[in-house]
Formats: C-alpha cells, structure tokens, sequence
C-alpha cells in the first residue's frame, strides 16, 4: 500500500491529491500513511545521528576523488578461474556519496557505483595501477596498428593487423574492444577510407551523407592523384592475391577531368590514363576525401604500372584487358 506521496515515483494520475480524494475511509488511509512516513523518516534521521555522533561527516575518513581502489568480488560466487584475484580493479574513485562510491575502470573506462564495505585502498603509482587494471581486464597496450583489410562500410567484415606492447603481432577483427582503444582512433583518423568507423554504426551514414551534400574543395581539374586499387572492389581485391596486399597500398595514377552539375550539386569526373578509362561513377565531396587524398607516393604506396599489370593481368579492366596487356607488352 503507497500513499499519495508516492505519486511521483510510482507517477500515479493527478487525482491522487489529498484534496481531491472524496472517499473518507481512502483519504483516512492516505494520512496515516503520511503519519507513519513522517515517524519512519524521523527514526532513520535519529538512527543516523546515533551512529554517526563519534564521526560526524566532517571527520569521517572517505576515498576521495583520483584515489585508486579494488572491489571485492562476491564471495557467494566461484571466482572465474582458481587462480583468479578476490579483487577486481583498479577503479579510481569519481566521488563518494555515503556508503557508495562512484568509481572508473583505469582500462575500460565504465563507471561502476561500488559499496565502500567492499573496497579496500590501492596503493601504487598510477602507472602500477594501469599495469594491474590491464591484467584484470584481460587487456593488453597497443604499440601499433599496421594496416586494415575489408570493406569500411562492413566493419563487421574488417580486420586490424595489431602490434602489442609485448612484440605479438596479431591480426584481429573489428570489435567494440579494439575500437576503444585510443591508437585504433588514431589510426582510423590516418586512413580517410576508414570515415565510416570514426562514428559509431548508427550515426556513420549521417556523417557519410552530409559529408556527400557539402561542396567540394582543394583540387582543380588536371590534378593528378593515386588512386588505391581497393576503389575497384575489396573482395575484387582479395581474390587478386597480390604481394603484401595489406602491408602496402597499390595505387594508381588518376586525374580529375571535368566538372558535371545534377539536381544543384557539383560532380567531378576521374579518369584512369593506366586503365584508359573514365570512372564511371561521378565523385563528390566524400570520394574526393577519402579516394582523392593521396597526392604524392611514400614508402608505404607501390605503383600500379604497365610492368606490374603484366605480371598480374587481372589488375585490368575486363573489358579492354586484351588490348592493353598487348599494348604494355609491345612496350615493356
């Protein structure tokens, strides 16, 4: 049974106001209900100044904001291993509230409210209790990430070439894990192929949409670019088996040749001289951003020439593959 002083937690229609109850047996259980509140909220008060007259709040020892601490797992339940701590942590503490404490895992960074009866004080570095929260979170630091293979579009189909702190090399899949981690960031914010994944599933075809609506900047027709060969189809690509597909990118030369206007939104057209051909597909903004971007060649792009399509003739279009593999031949 709930008085009407429950109306905002239980969110009981508006009748429930004292002076609109007509009955007088409902309205006589309504006030002793509000008596008994008042008598209940008196001992709890009464309660607490008893047990807390030998440490009032201003003497009581409490964690404080940046200190480090563990939480002891449920004794009533089996540890995940044997050899598994009774504690869990480090968390760092955001603020105590009474006997909860609001706390942050160093490594996940999820935010727990934890009973103080349950935790006991960490004392370390900060650095130590990074290691230690690594380790109870299954966790391990990334040196680096080397390349990515799969369609951006499909990032439950991408993988990640991973570097850790302890020299394994690994190649791993897409997951929510990996793409916390502040050097995955980095990384995608390095590969303009991989916009989709700066945003979560759910916002990144808003962001891929208004970035296609905004006009395009910075190029000018006739300016060359190197286009990579993952343009043409990601699993086009992996079928083509070539060296060191992933650890290199293979690029080839292109240009933008002329400008084209649909429905009030300017399009530019691209032209492969290698392939001799014209993209089919008029580019705006977005391809220009993460198509157009790479304007010189470094180390970490290989050429896509007449010599290299020799050696792998899939490379060339269908349609024309004959004609130009004999026209390179004739060259080479």
């Amino acid at each position: 049974m709930f008085g009407s002083d429950d109306s905002p937690y239980l969110r009981l229609p508006d009748s429930v106001d004292p002076s609109s109850i007509t009955s007088a047996w409902v309205r006589g259980l309504d006030e002793d209900l509000r008596h008994i509140r008042a008598k209940s909220s008196a001992f709890q008060d009464e309660l607490v100044k008893s047990r807390t007259q030998d440490t009032p709040n201003e003497t009581q020892n409490r964690y404080q904001p940046g200190d480090f601490v563990l939480f002891q797992r449920d004794p009533t339940v089996p540890r995940p291993t044997k050899l598994a701590s009774p504690y869990t942590g480090p968390f760092e503490v955001i603020q105590q509230t009474k006997n909860d404490v609001e706390c942050r895992h160093l490594v996940m960074g999820n935010i727990r409210v934890l009973h103080v009866t349950r935790l006991k004080l960490f004392t370390g570095s900060r650095e130590e209790a990074y290691k230690a929260a690594l380790l109870d979170a299954d966790q391990f630091v990334i040196r680096k990430i080397h390349y990515w293979r799969g369609n951006p579009e499909k990032r439950s189909e991408m993988f990640f070439f991973v570097e850790f702190d302890d020299g394994d090399k690994v190649l791993l899949p897409y997951s929510k894990d990996l793409s916390s981690a502040v050097q995955f960031e980095e990384f995608v914010y390095s590969e303009p192929q991989l916009f989709p994944l700066r945003f979560n599933a759910a916002d990144a075809p808003k962001r891929v949409t208004a970035m296609k609506r905004e006009p395009i900047r910075n190029i000018a027709l006739h300016d060359v670019f190197y286009l990579d060969l993952r343009y043409w189809g990601y699993e086009w690509f992996d079928a083509l088996d070539l060296p060191n597909a992933y650890s290199t990118t293979y690029v080839v030369p292109c240009e933008y040749v002329a400008w084209q206007t649909r429905r009030r939104y300017r399009f530019v057209q691209v032209r492969c001289p290698l392939f001799d051909e014209v993209l089919h597909t008029l580019w705006d903004h977005y391809y220009v951003f993460i198509y157009g971007s790479v304007r010189a060649l470094t180390d970490a792009h290989t050429l896509v020439n007449e010599q290299f399509c020799l050696l792998y003739p899939d490379i060339l279009p269908d349609r024309n593959r004959d004609r130009l593999f004999a026209e390179f031949a004739a060259r080479v």
